[in-house]
């Protein structure tokens, strides 16, 4: 089976808990207790499995490769994995739970979106030395942590028309656009220049306008020096005169044009929401999971 994509369960701001495909097995592990929150633990064992998981490489292999970029590394999953316990204590303070038919649902749009059948899956998890069956209990509380995020974070946020409008304002250069042309054209083989003529003549003439070839909307700064000189002294509608190239008689006729400008707010609004949303969702799932963190007894033990 060839290296395959790596499965996301779930990945909301620094949740994430993925499956990667990877060749070879863990050194020996001596496990020990690395985090303790509330009154569940984290053992170095969890945390090197997760470690595997989110880099497809093992402990051992990352830490040869540079200690400082492994420690840190190390320190960033240890981290989201007690911001995933304390946000797992509030989902069981909710009361919330997520039904085995969604899992199911989940598992499938896993496998959908990696072209898998089920045993491709379930090769993948042998691979990452995982069992089917704690596969299925890491998407539940992946799922309901993000049921937990919706309601806490997700549900509350409102992007206000002034907020979109001060973002295009500000950012003006994002929404900048070259001068574009849409253009029609043809090419004739023979350099006979006097049915060429006959060509242009006809095509001035309105007639014969089936054998131009759409050729696109192009930025003008794309075109070769030659066909925009030719294409900036066309009005829209106008036919060029005969350009003669090393391959032939070309004609053009500049369909369209469009300078160059700022996008209308109307024409991004939906993209900008999409960003400010996205903003807005990482500022606060921060400081959520810092309360999180604050209410419950955490320590790292490394």
């Amino acid at each position: 089976m060839n290296a395959m994509k790596s499965i996301t369960v779930l990945l909301i701001s620094s949740v994430i808990v993925t499956v990667t495909p990877f060749h070879g097995r863990a050194a020996e592990i001596f496990n020990r207790i690395v985090a303790v929150v509330n009154d569940d633990v984290v053992t170095l064992y969890e945390l090197n499995q997760e470690i595997l998981r989110n880099t497809g490489s093992t402990s051992d292999a990352l830490e040869a490769q540079g200690d400082e970029r492994y420690i840190e590394l190390r320190r960033n999953i240890l981290d989201m994995m007690v911001n995933q316990r304390c946000a797992q204590e509030k989902v069981k303070e909710r009361e919330i739970e997520v039904g085995q038919e969604e899992v199911d649902r989940h598992i499938e749009s896993v496998k959908k979106d990696n072209h898998w059948t089920h045993e491709d899956l379930l090769a993948t998890l042998r691979a990452n030395e995982m069992t089917y069956e704690e596969y299925r209990e890491e998407i539940k509380k992946g799922l309901e942590r993000d049921r937990l995020i919706g309601a806490e974070i997700m549900a509350r946020i409102v992007i206000r028309e002034e907020e979109v409008r001060l973002y295009y304002e500000e950012h003006q250069a994002d929404f900048a656009t070259e001068e574009t042309v849409h253009l029609a054209g043809m090419l004739m083989t023979s350099k006979n220049l006097e049915e060429a003529q006959d060509v242009l003549t006809r095509l001035k003439n309105g007639e014969g306008l089936a054998m131009l070839t759409d050729l696109g909307t192009l930025e003008t700064n794309q075109l070769d020096p030659e066909l925009k000189k030719v294409v900036d002294a066309l009005s829209v509608g106008e036919v060029s005169e005969l350009i003669v190239r090393p391959n032939g008689i070309q004609i053009i006729k500049l369909l369209e044009k469009q300078d160059k400008g700022i996008k209308p707010i109307e024409e991004v609004e939906e993209a900008i929401r999409s960003t400010l949303y996205e903003q807005e969702i990482n500022k606060r799932y921060t400081a959520w999971i810092e309360d999180l963190r604050k209410e419950a007894y955490t320590k790292i033990i490394f």
